[in-house]
């Protein structure tokens, strides 16, 4: 029934206007279904990879990147069912299939693993700090771990527990996730929202400070990475005598972890802006 008037309201606005057009709603809903499985294969291949080795079980890195793989594979799962959980008659919505519920249940896995995905990055990057900078042990390293997980999978599946109470999981055209319904309502001149009041706060609180934070955190972490490395180098030329040529192959290996840095923050950059 709340489906039902939902999509009532959704057709008696006709002051809704969407931002595509017919044709880019329906490559909205096609082209995630392709898209997403890359993601799904490859992320299935890192934690079978890591699972069936008893060794890497064992490490702290590995564990880290098999536990960002599952939130990954979880993720493309979400994506591969785009517009179906959407309520049934959204308009725009096209292959809507769905129920309320379906959506609820949709946008809360959705904003459990994507946050969680993100966030994981972070463990990441201070795992590489603390081994390289700080020269930790992998004994050592395990004693945080706990802490490394913890905290994307707290603030992650935490906050889309939050949003439940606070009905935010909602119809996005394309999908579901925190959005208010219907759109643009609780505004000057509009109607009072049904569901999810105030998404528009919630959703910087519950998700873009977090994912905006993980880029500034991001990249001065591989900032610290690349200077320990190049100050280790400098030392090191110190102390060694130095040959014609030998010049040429100065600080390679920080120009190397230099660049590799920069490619890890450009790829996060790309997937979550």
């Amino acid at each position: 029934l709340l489906a039902k008037k939902i999509v009532n309201v959704l057709s008696a606005k006709t002051m809704v206007v969407l931002p595509f057009s017919p044709s880019q709603l329906k490559a909205l809903a096609i082209v995630p279904k392709i898209t997403c499985v890359p993601t799904i294969v490859g992320s299935c291949y890192i934690v079978q990879h890591v699972a069936r080795d008893r060794r890497k079980r064992g490490i702290v890195f590995h564990r880290i990147i098999m536990l960002m793989s599952l939130m990954d594979m979880a993720s493309g799962f979400r994506s591969f069912l785009s517009t179906w959980p959407v309520p049934k008659g959204t308009p725009g919505s096209y292959g809507a299939i769905g129920t309320t519920q379906t959506c609820t249940a949709h946008g809360f896995f959705g904003h459990g693993t994507f946050l969680s995905s993100s966030l994981y990055n972070g463990s990441l990057a201070i795992y590489y700090v603390l081994s390289i900078t700080y020269g930790w042990s992998e004994s050592r390293c395990k004693r945080v771990e706990p802490f490394l997980h913890a905290v994307p999978l707290l603030i992650g599946w935490g906050t889309a527990i939050a949003a439940l109470p606070l009905t935010l999981f909602n119809s996005i055209v394309y999908s579901c996730w925190i959005a208010e319904m219907p759109p643009n309502c609780g505004q000057p001149g509009e109607q009072e929202c049904i569901r999810g009041s105030n998404a528009s706060i919630y959703r910087w609180a519950f998700y873009h400070v977090f994912v905006w934070f993980n880029f500034v955190f991001l990249a001065a972490c591989m900032g610290v990475v690349y200077y320990t490395v190049l100050k280790a180098e400098r030392r090191t030329e110190m102390y060694q005598y130095r040959q014609g040529g030998q010049n040429r192959r100065k600080w390679k290996k920080s120009r190397k972890v230099a660049f590799q840095g920069l490619l890890y923050v450009f790829a996060y950059y790309a997937t979550w802006i």
